[in-house]
């Protein structure tokens, strides 16, 4: 039992360390990202609460690298939406997954236009929402297509890992 403990966190500990890898190799494209895939995928692997500690690590990690001390909390708040978002929607359908992540895209930039306008720039609302649609069109679309494309072989992939160790225990 506690090599299976050690297993699970040694994955999550992969997830996390994934997630900031894949950041930092798609970071000169702005707003393209495979995290929201990942949080997905993990969700489904591991459940709500070793997702939302996966989550922590990235995003305390991230904010270390980064320096971004003012984020942390809005960084924090935006990436945990996703799992409570997929408490709420109960499906393994590809489709309504890559939906999800496009909808949380859009929860996750109005959290950081409302951070952004009310606390740290002077720009109207309107006009930062309207000077963000196009990233956050990019990120949409970056979550629909990433979890439609990937999820599914992931979630494959990852489970016959898991399987296979566990036949190997035995």
């Amino acid at each position: 039992m506690r090599n299976n403990a050690l297993r699970e966190l040694t994955l999550m500990a992969f997830f996390a360390g994934l997630m900031l890898a894949l950041k930092y190799l798609l970071i000169f494209l702005p707003n393209v990202q495979v995290i929201s895939l990942l949080i997905i995928l993990a969700f489904k692997v591991f459940g709500f609460k070793k997702t939302a500690m996966i989550v922590l690590v990235y995003v305390t990690v991230d904010s270390l690298i980064l320096s971004m001390n003012l984020y942390y909390f809005v960084l924090l708040v935006g990436w945990l939406l996703l799992p409570l978002l997929l408490l709420v929607i109960k499906s393994d359908s590809e489709l309504v997954l890559a939906i999800v992540g496009a909808v949380h895209a859009v929860f996750y930039c109005l959290l950081f236009a409302v951070f952004n306008v009310f606390l740290i720039m002077e720009i109207d609302f309107r006009t930062y929402i309207i000077l963000d649609i196009p990233y956050m069109l990019i990120l949409m679309v970056s979550a629909f297509v990433s979890v439609y494309w990937l999820y599914r072989p992931l979630k494959k992939a990852f489970d016959s890992i898991i399987n296979e160790n566990i036949v190997e225990d035995k």
